[in-house]
């Protein structure tokens, strides 16, 4: 399957490509940071309405710990999304980078 070059998850996806080629360590941690926001995104959205469906249910309350963990584990993981996105951009900006283009 083909992806075109201007069907883009990310808005920020120009910054990565300018950071690619001048700073791989930054670049990496965009990345990271990209996948790590998109699927806490992703998880945070199933695993509320899940909750709610087995809150109204009755299921058991292990089945329901586990629900609870899950959607703590996928809020954190959206949270370091965040803060290795955040890091990529205060790397490229010490390397002497011009980010307000990009933002």
């Amino acid at each position: 399957m083909a992806v075109h070059k201007n069907s883009r998850l990310s808005p920020d996806r120009d910054f990565y490509e300018h950071i690619k080629r001048r700073n791989p360590r930054a670049s990496l941690l965009w990345l990271a940071g990209d996948r790590l926001f998109h699927g806490g995104l992703v998880l945070v959205m199933i695993f509320i309405p899940a909750i709610f469906f087995a809150y109204t249910e009755k299921v058991s309350p292990l089945f329901m710990f586990w629900l609870s963990g899950g959607l703590a584990l996928s809020i954190i993981l959206f949270f370091v999304g965040i803060f290795l996105k955040r890091e990529s951009y205060k790397t490229a900006m010490k390397d002497g980078m011009d980010i307000t283009k990009y933002l």
